[in-house]
C-alpha cells in the first residue's frame, strides 16, 4: 500500500515538471495564460492626448556614463514635449495619464517661445 502512494506522489510530481518545462520552452502552446496581459486598457478616453506647455530636454546617458571624461564633450539634446490625456476607467474613475514624446519639428518654435521667459 505504501509503495502504491509513493509511485503515485512520484508521477505526480513528474507530470508537474514535465508541464512546468512544457510550459518554459514552449509558452507559445499555452495562449490562455499569456493572453491577457496583452489586452489593453478597456476605459473610455474622456479628453485625448493635449499638450501641456512643459518642455524638457534629454539626451543619451548611457555614452556619457562609459566615459566620464565626456562630461564637457558636446552632445546631442532631444527636445521632449509633455502631454496628458483623462481617461475614465471601468468603474467610473477619472485617471490622468501623462506621457513625454518628441517634439516636431511644427512644435518646436511655439514651445521656445513659451517658455522663453521662465526661470527653472
Amino acid at each position: 500500500m505504501v509503495n502504491v502512494f509513493i509511485g503515485l506522489w512520484l508521477l505526480l510530481i513528474i507530470l508537474i515538471a514535465a508541464a512546468f518545462l512544457a510550459y518554459y520552452f514552449f509558452p507559445a502552446a499555452f495562449p490562455v495564460f499569456w493572453r491577457h496581459r496583452h489586452v489593453p486598457n478597456q476605459g473610455v478616453i474622456k479628453r485625448d492626448w493635449v499638450a501641456t506647455g512643459r518642455i524638457d530636454f534629454a539626451t543619451s546617458i548611457t555614452k556619457v556614463a562609459s566615459n566620464p571624461e565626456d562630461y564637457d564633450q558636446p552632445t546631442e539634446f532631444k527636445l521632449l514635449v509633455e502631454e496628458r490625456r483623462i481617461v475614465e476607467s471601468l468603474a467610473g474613475n477619472e485617471n490622468l495619464e501623462v506621457q513625454w514624446r518628441l517634439a516636431t519639428l511644427r512644435e518646436e518654435p511655439v514651445e521656445g517661445h513659451r517658455n522663453n521667459g521662465l526661470t527653472s
